[in-house]
């Protein structure tokens, strides 16, 4: 099946390798050569070409960036395959060309499609999808066990789909995606109060190191990650380099993103949640939005979910109860007959926009 799977890569990348030889020829770019089998060939690629063929493309009818990207990519493996220079790399530094980039980033934001903003998964959501797996009704047994211990894993470590899927059925790699061996419960997998997940690489995760995830035990049985993690080892048995999760069916295993996501909008469906709005990136947000209105610090949230920055922020929604107790709070806060006194604050911000400007030669 892989032989099948590469041979098909083969084929599409001809097929888009053909599209940018008719733009070579559309616009009198190839040069003649001497061969009587081959009587022209492409000469060497600049990121100028890259760019004037993602314009060629869109002209075409080529609607989604997606699919430009493809054909791009495909003249840059074929370049590299032929021992030719990336043409979207600029080969005095190294990088990625700077007007390839930028094309790129413009070309992407011109042909956007209207964006469907993704809701967080809310406990009340997270109880009628664990209702769904009780019993088994919804997805196969095999597919039920896994979906579960996955879906409650995601929720409580605010992970990525990347991280604890494949990107495809058969691209399963020990040591890149998520593995059974990456599984640790402590103290025994028999009576365990918890386990750790080895997050083998993420976005945030720069220089690939890896990051070791704890969760422990609930109170909620429904609700336990521990316990769901539990009996899908038990039920469920397999090598420590064997995919973390099965999607599919004993015999015919996928642990693909793909496959948790059917997975995943079935049961949404079984509960009655809209699936426009709900992906399996709500997992993450809706983790993050639970700890919050749980009074959980801010600071916790963002080391807790490996966010780089704040922008967890805009994930989140504060619900109801939040907002009635925050708005309580302020109605029962201390009188003050003073306004806060915000000098030294504003000194010291004016010193340090001071020197910021004389470091980068004038006020920005």
């Amino acid at each position: 099946m892989k032989d099948t799977y590469a041979d098909s890569t083969t084929k599409t990348m001809i097929s888009q390798m053909h599209k940018f030889v008719a733009f070579l020829t559309r616009y009198r770019l190839l040069n003649p050569s001497n061969s009587i089998t081959n009587p022209i060939t492409i000469p060497t690629i600049t990121p100028t070409h890259l760019i004037f063929f993602m314009g060629y493309l869109e002209q075409a009818g080529h609607t989604t960036y997606e699919s430009i990207s493809k054909y791009c990519s495909a003249v840059r493996i074929w370049c590299r395959s032929q021992g030719r220079p990336d043409p979207g790399i600029d080969q005095h530094t190294g990088e990625t060309d700077l007007q390839y980039y930028a094309y790129n980033r413009a070309m992407k934001r011109a042909l956007a499609q209207p964006a469907t903003k993704r809701q967080p998964l809310t406990l009340h959501q997270l109880d009628l999808l664990m209702r769904q797996t009780r019993f088994g009704l919804v997805l196969t047994p095999t597919a039920n066990t896994n979906t579960r211990a996955a879906i409650l894993m995601a929720f409580y470590l605010m992970l990525r789909i990347s991280e604890y899927t494949t990107p495809t059925q058969e691209s399963h790699t020990p040591g890149t995606t998520a593995s059974r061996g990456d599984i640790e419960f402590f103290p025994n997998q028999e009576r365990p109060e918890g386990f750790t997940f080895t997050v083998l690489k993420s976005k945030t995760d720069q220089f690939r190191v890896g990051r070791k995830l704890t969760v422990y035990a609930q109170p909620e049985p429904n609700l336990c990650p521990v316990r769901a993690m539990k009996y899908l080892f038990h039920s469920q048995p397999a090598p420590a380099s064997a995919p973390l999760f099965n999607f599919g069916s004993k015999l015919n295993p996928n642990a693909s993103r793909t496959k948790f996501t059917a997975c995943f909008v079935t049961l949404l469906k079984a509960a009655g949640i809209d699936t426009n709005t709900t992906k399996p990136h709500s997992l993450r947000s809706g983790g993050a939005t639970a700890l919050l209105a749980a009074g959980v610090e801010p600071y916790v949230i963002q080391k807790l979910g490996r966010w780089a920055s704040w922008c967890f922020a805009t994930y989140t929604q504060l619900t109801t109860g939040v907002i009635r107790a925050s708005q309580r709070a302020m109605t029962l806060a201390p009188r003050f007959t003073q306004g806060i006194n915000l000098t030294a604050v504003t000194d010291k911000i004016t010193t340090e926009d001071a020197g910021r400007a004389s470091r980068y030669g004038g006020s920005h």
